[in-house]
Formats: C-alpha cells, sequence, structure tokens
C-alpha cells in the first residue's frame, strides 16, 4: 500500500499541464489496448479506466464546468439521437 501512496503524493505533485498530458496519454493506450483485444465499447472504458486510475492516484485535474456541461450536452444528444419510437415506448 506505500507503493500506492507514494505514487499518489508524486501525482499531487506534478504539473497539471503534465497530469492532463499523462491522461490522455494513458487513456490512449488503454483504448489501443482495449480495441486491439476487440473490447466491445473500448473508445468508452479506455478513458473511463484512465480516469479512475488517475482519480484514485492523487490527480489533482478537474474539468472545468463548460467542459463538463458541453460533455454531458453531447451525450445526451448521442443518446436522443439513438432513441426509436419502440423504446421510448418501452421507457415511458
Amino acid at each position: 500500500m506505500s507503493f500506492l501512496s507514494a505514487a499518489a503524493r508524486r501525482i499531487a505533485r506534478t504539473a497539471p499541464p503534465i497530469q492532463w498530458l499523462g491522461l490522455i496519454v494513458l487513456a490512449i493506450a488503454i483504448t489501443a489496448l482495449l480495441d486491439l483485444a476487440r473490447f466491445p465499447s473500448s473508445l468508452l472504458l479506455g478513458p473511463l479506466i484512465a480516469g479512475v486510475i488517475f482519480g484514485v492516484s492523487g490527480a489533482s485535474i478537474r474539468v472545468p464546468k463548460d467542459g463538463f456541461l458541453f460533455a454531458q450536452g453531447v451525450a445526451g444528444c448521442l443518446i436522443g439521437h439513438s432513441l426509436t419510437p419502440s423504446i421510448l415506448t418501452e421507457i415511458l
């Protein structure tokens, strides 16, 4: 457990731009590995796993509120676009 806490302290002391770069590189690497393994939803799960790893490792970076709201809006539009009348009647 001391290794994890030492790594968390090291990540927390790193400058935010370097943390963002590390997060992006890790997300791309995990996504590529999942895609090579033909894992479904690799484009979703790769960044999610990378974010969890950075989150539990003490990263101090946060998505700005405007970026977060924009991403939620895009996800909502994608979900709304994929709904069919038969799915909508099942939900309601």
